[in-house]
């Protein structure tokens, strides 16, 4: 996901997801590994992730949303962001702006 970012870094919500994805960390620990993040549903040791659910409350960016396109492509997941708004650059200046 860091070739969305230029190899620059990864988002800390898609490495999350990504995490959550290739079973490296239980869900039970995501509490503990990004405070303030819950997790709810039933995944058994066996069951694969067929559909993850992403909330964001304050935005998300529109490179977000692309990592998470990547992300469902390589994983064969399909992960849904739902956002109380979306920001790009002028946007997100506009509104330090004012």
């Amino acid at each position: 996901m860091s070739y969305v970012f230029s190899g620059a870094y990864i988002p800390a919500v898609c490495q999350l997801i990504s995490m959550i994805i290739n079973k490296k960390i239980p869900l039970t620990d995501i509490g503990k590994v990004y405070p303030g993040a819950s997790m709810s549903g039933q995944v058994g040791p066996q069951t694969p992730l067929k559909t993850i659910l992403v909330f964001f409350i304050g935005g998300v960016t529109y490179a977000e949303t692309a990592a998470f396109q990547l992300l469902e492509s390589l994983t064969k997941t399909r992960i849904i962001v739902v956002t109380t708004s979306m920001l790009n650059g002028n946007s997100l200046m506009d509104s330090l702006l004012r």
